[in-house]
């Protein structure tokens, strides 16, 4: 029985010093350090007269969220987050740009590991990477035209029977495909002459 009560106080002193020394973590937090659940971090800080909810860092306001920063802080806290900026080199021209940090980190969230300073640089070094593409003829106007090789797999894996070196012939492509399945004449408009 003596050694239950020992560990209870312990845990309480644990819980207090917490309050004290981090006023800005919730309870959520203090719980999870200590080892216990949140409704008895509540009841512990009440009874030793410590504030259950946490204190915003940024103004010193009493919150009861499970963020750093109450609801009034939190847009000037992204604010400033947003506004910190990072040097780096652009892959394709090596010049230097400036980006935020936050814009960084989620592009490295999405998984990307280069970065560009323009959507022209971008896809100049795309190009140059992939190399000049496979080189296609359109079934609809026989032009010869190029596309990434990434992108012809994706179209074979679809089932595209056909390949089209515009929007403009793939429409027609698809017309005359539709009339030759008739099996009536083609009309005027579509007769190669």
């Amino acid at each position: 029985m003596q050694k239950k009560e020992d560990k209870r106080r312990g845990l309480e002193e644990k819980i207090c010093l917490l309050r004290q020394h981090y006023p800005e973590i919730p309870a959520v937090e203090i719980a999870r350090r200590a080892g216990c659940i949140r409704t008895y971090v509540g009841r512990v800080l009440k009874r030793a007269g410590l504030s259950v909810a946490a204190r915003c860092k940024w103004c010193g306001r009493n919150f009861w969220r499970r963020e750093r920063s109450c609801i009034i802080c939190r847009p000037k806290k992204q604010k400033l987050v947003r506004q910190k900026t990072s040097i780096l080199t652009c892959k394709n021209c090596r010049k230097k740009f400036s980006r935020s940090v936050a814009r960084i980190q989620a592009a490295k969230r999405r998984g990307f590991r280069n970065h560009f300073c323009s959507r022209f640089c971008a896809y100049a070094w795309r190009g140059r990477r992939i190399g000049r593409g496979l080189r296609l003829c359109c079934d609809n106007c026989g032009q010869p035209f190029q596309r990434p090789p990434s992108v012809q797999k994706r179209r074979l894996k679809r089932g595209s029977a056909h390949t089209y070196c515009s929007n403009t012939c793939a429409a027609k492509g698809r017309v005359r495909e539709f009339w030759k399945k008739r099996s009536v004449p083609l009309p005027a408009w579509l007769r190669e002459d």
